[in-house]
């Protein structure tokens, strides 16, 4: 028999609106589990910075399952297709046991890419003896190759694309896998689902306001010791751990050009004790950390602008 459609809630916002718990709420509600569209959370022991805050998963005493959270060690490259996959799978399952889903975070590329065919990436399947054999030809042979492969890409070509050996063996390598299972598959999924989008707005000094707060609240919390752990527990480097941007970054400056050359901490791990957070204690009233606390709230408040070129499009 036939399943009815499900919902798929997509719940968008600036950072710092009240976007997890609203989806929990809802959660609660209407039997569903949460997948997070959020591209700094799927990674393991960015806690605090990322802010999982994942004890606001427990609404009246109901644990809420979710997913894409924790999943990869923040050393693992993880992109746009391999978030998809993932996502799609949890949908996939969620779906199977006869729930609702709500797709919940700020990264607004990865909720497109769900919500959005257009945004639907190929599964590469690289055939390695053809590539080889193909490396091996001439640009002349290899415009034979596409042409007798599919003629009406061939011809679509321009002359950049024709002089450019990488590219023809890339669109004979398509040519000769034109269908793509994976976002039929995908699709499929999503065709499970009745999408409804909620937008959490609040008001612009409020949001600063709760920007502000929410800063103070994780140094208090250790957010500059996990930073810290990052590298000297888990192996992250100060390079990889910029790449993060917003508070690693932050942090991961404030680290290295201040705390190295101004405390006497040893460069390893911090043993952290009944919530005493050793680094926020001697810096917090330091001149240094208060400069570099305001840069992270400018700096946040900045992405909240960028944020909104994403949640224009949902309002459509």
């Amino acid at each position: 028999m036939k399943k009815d459609k499900k919902k798929l809630i997509v719940i968008y916002g600036p950072t710092s609106s009240g976007k997890t718990s609203k989806a929990v709420k809802m959660a609660y509600e209407l039997n569903a589990e949460i997948v997070s569209a959020d591209s700094r959370q799927v990674y393991k022991y960015m806690d605090i910075g990322s802010g999982k805050d994942l004890k606001d998963y427990i609404y009246k005493n109901k644990k809420i399952p979710y997913h894409c959270i924790d999943i990869v060690h923040p050393n693992t490259i993880f992109n746009l297709k391999k978030y998809q996959k993932k996502a799609f799978k949890a949908l996939e399952n969620i779906y199977k046991k006869d729930k609702n889903a709500i797709l919940c975070g700020g990264t607004g590329l990865y909720i497109e890419a769900i919500i959005n065919k257009k945004y639907f990436l190929d599964e590469e399947n690289i055939d390695i003896h053809l590539r080889k054999s193909l490396n091996k030809k001439n640009k002349k042979e290899l415009q034979n190759i596409l042409k007798n492969k599919d003629k009406e890409k061939y011809l679509s070509l321009n002359n950049s694309d024709l002089n450019n050996p990488r590219r023809l063996i890339r669109y004979i390598e398509k040519a000769r896998n034109p269908k793509n299972k994976v976002k039929d598959k995908y699709l499929n999924i999503l065709n499970h689902f009745d999408i409804e989008k909620i937008e959490i707005k609040i008001p612009k000094k409020i949001l600063e306001k709760n920007i502000e707060k929410r800063a103070n609240l994780r140094f208090k919390e250790g957010m500059i010791e996990e930073v810290w752990n990052l590298h000297f527990k888990y192996g992250i480097t100060w390079k990889r751990l910029k790449e993060f941007g917003l508070e690693y970054q932050v942090i991961s400056e404030f680290i290295t050009n201040f705390v190295y050359n101004n405390t006497n901490f040893n460069k390893k791990e911090i043993i952290l004790k009944n919530n005493y957070f050793p680094i926020y204690e001697i810096v917090k009233n330091k001149k240094e950390f208060k400069k570099m606390k305001e840069d992270l709230i400018q700096k946040t408040k900045n992405y909240v602008k960028r944020q909104e070129t994403w949640n224009k499009k949902y309002r459509n």
